[in-house]
Formats: C-alpha cells, structure tokens, sequence
C-alpha cells in the first residue's frame, strides 16, 4: 500500500540495519541522502554523536507544516547514524518496529480521504517544470480534482508548467499562489504523483 517515497523513507532503517548486521566488524554505520551537499568537513556530524549510539534529526517543519507530522512523523530520515552496540542495535528494531506501528495508526487515519476522478480542462499529457529558471510564470490549470479528508476539503491542481518545487528528497514542497485580474488562490503544498506536480488549494479559482 506504500508510495515509492513511503518505500524509500522507511527503507533507511531496514537497510541499516541489514548492512550493519551482515558486517559486525562495523563500528557504526551512517545512512545519507544521495543528493545532500556537505560545503565542509562532515566530521562535526560524528562530533555531534559524541557517546550517543544514535543521531537522527528532526523536520523542523513551520507552523504552516505541523500537520505533515501526522504523515511523515517527525523525524527526517535524510540522515541517521547506529553504532553498532547494544543500544544502537535495540532501536533498530524493537524502537523500529514500535515507531512503524504508531506511524501506520496515524497514517490510516490520515488517510480516510474520498479522491474524485480528474476533471480534465485542457488535453495536455505533460506538466513542465521551469522553477530553475522562473519563479512566477503564466500558467493554465489543465485539471483539477476534489479531496475529502478528515480535515476537510481541498482540491489538487496540474498545470500545463510550474516553477513549483514538490516535495522529495527531505526537502519540503514549495508553497506560494496563483492569482488573475481578481484573486488569489494560496497553493499550501506541492507533491510528486504520476510524474506531474500536484498543486495543494483549498479553493477553486472562480474564473
């Protein structure tokens, strides 16, 4: 029932501890994103660990972000680290396990959602992304669909381009809005689905 990023996200852990339990003359082991960018030294981070036997770091999502905790939990797997004793070794699965189990409760919660079908408004198969270059550009909605969530209802948007980032890699989507001659709708969130870029709204532009 997982998405490939739940796959990859939860992957972390297992792989750890598959790696570090195959190869017990491993002292610790770390697991990093692959497209983290150190700008100096990471030897600051294992500063960091001192005599703890775990570091993981938390999301530090905004006020406006809380509610993804209820999705994503609170800590970001982009980067962890196990040593390889007693305590390391105990999160690694019992700590894993039980975590997992919270997370799928509040998942399935979280997910008690109704998906209408696509309303499609313009015939267009590919959603161009352009955010390296522009941050704003005119753009045409080609479909939109409704959800009904325990939170309410919210709508997802595609667009024929976007200079909208959605959310991967540890990194959180891009928020901002649209707007023509007489409003402007917020876009609270963007993710990956399908290979397009959905575009999170509370509201339907009027026109």
């Amino acid at each position: 029932e997982r998405g490939v990023g739940e796959y990859c996200w939860t992957l972390s852990s297992y792989l750890t501890y598959y790696i570090i339990n195959n190869n017990s003359d491993l002292e610790h082991i770390a697991y990093i994103d692959s497209d983290t960018y150190f700008f100096s030294s990471p030897e600051s981070i294992y500063e960091e660990l001192g005599d703890e036997s775990i570091l993981i770091i938390p999301h530090n999502y905004t006020k406006r972000r809380q509610y993804q905790a209820k999705l994503s939990g609170i800590y970001n797997v982009s980067l962890v680290i196990f040593k390889n004793n007693e305590k390391g070794m105990k999160c690694d699965t019992d700590g894993f396990d039980a975590e997992m189990k919270k997370q799928k409760d509040r998942s399935k919660s979280a997910a008690k959602i109704e998906t209408s079908d696509w309303m499609v408004l313009i015939e267009d198969e590919v959603e161009e992304f352009v955010g390296y270059k522009k941050l704003e550009t005119d753009i045409k909605i080609t479909r939109y669909r409704e959800v009904k969530t325990v939170d309410g209802v919210v709508f997802h948007l595609v667009f024929n381009l976007t200079p909208f980032y959605a959310e991967g890699g540890g990194q959180v989507g891009d928020t901002g809005c649209i707007k023509n001659e007489k409003e402007c709708i917020e876009i609270f969130d963007t993710k990956w689905e399908t290979n397009v870029i959905i575009h999170f709204v509370k509201e339907l532009p009027k026109k």
